[in-house]
């Protein structure tokens, strides 16, 4: 038996085979249609909100994939079905409550990747408005202790946490909200005054969405199932929040 032969064989067999897989390998990604959502005022999408990516051929559905929240931005995302259709079109819609917040739709162009930002809708916060904590993740308000926030104008927040004074910058995409840079005074207090401030500070930074329903302001949070509620007030009691303290 000639080894040296059958050694020759299936030397060039598998040299041709991993050609081979590497062709039809570099053939398939070159071919791949991808999207990436993405959004320059988010780094990412709550996973408390519902993401439903719709792949639509003229009025037909051809795909429906559902996540909870998108994490981080820009999201690559890679449909299932592959096609060379050039009238394909993707929806992608975020709900919370039961209620589309944000939305964006773009035609696809096959075999690239295609980039899809979220339309843009108007905030009920842009207007000054002024709240009175009532609810902390469940644990309510300690008695006689002053929890206020102060929406303002260019995305600028002010407040009173319990114990000292706060500032800080806040942006939002529809319902999605995020607070930024926050900076306090340095009081001290009793403890339960205390615990109860660095406990609605740790909330506050970890705000995601927001939730109006009248005259109640609802602050759902990445660290907590129950948001931060406050009600509505006006800008003088505000002013008098800021003027107390309840330091030692």
């Amino acid at each position: 038996m000639n080894y040296r032969h059958i050694f020759r064989v299936f030397f060039f067999l598998a040299v041709f085979l991993s050609v081979a897989g590497c062709q039809s390998t570099s053939v398939r990604q070159a071919g791949t249609t991808q999207i990436t959502i993405e959004d320059n005022g988010l780094s990412r999408i709550s996973d408390k909100t519902q993401v439903i990516i719709q792949i639509k051929s003229g009025e037909s559905i051809l795909e429906t994939s559902k996540f909870n929240g998108l994490a981080p931005l820009p999201y690559t995302f890679t449909p299932s079905l592959v096609s060379e259709n050039s009238s394909l079109t993707a929806l992608v819609s975020v709900t919370f409550a039961d209620e589309v917040i944000l939305r964006a739709e773009k035609k696809l162009i096959p075999n690239q990747m295609n980039s899809i930002s979220f339309q843009r809708t108007d905030s009920d916060t842009k207007d000054e408005s002024y709240w009175a904590a009532v609810d902390v993740a469940g644990r309510g308000i300690p008695p006689d202790v002053s929890t206020t926030i102060a929406l303002r104008g260019q995305g600028k927040i002010t407040g009173f946490a319990g114990c000292n004074q706060y500032r800080g910058f806040y942006r939002t995409v529809s319902s999605l909200i995020v607070f930024d840079e926050i900076e306090s005074t340095s009081n001290i207090c009793a403890n339960p005054v205390m615990y109860h401030e660095n406990r609605y500070f740790k909330f506050l930074k970890s705000v995601e969405i927001f939730h109006l329903d009248n005259d109640q302001l609802m602050l759902y949070t990445s660290e907590s199932d129950k948001p931060i509620v406050f009600t509505r007030i006006d800008k003088q009691e505000v002013l008098l929040s800021l003027g107390k303290t309840n330091s030692k």
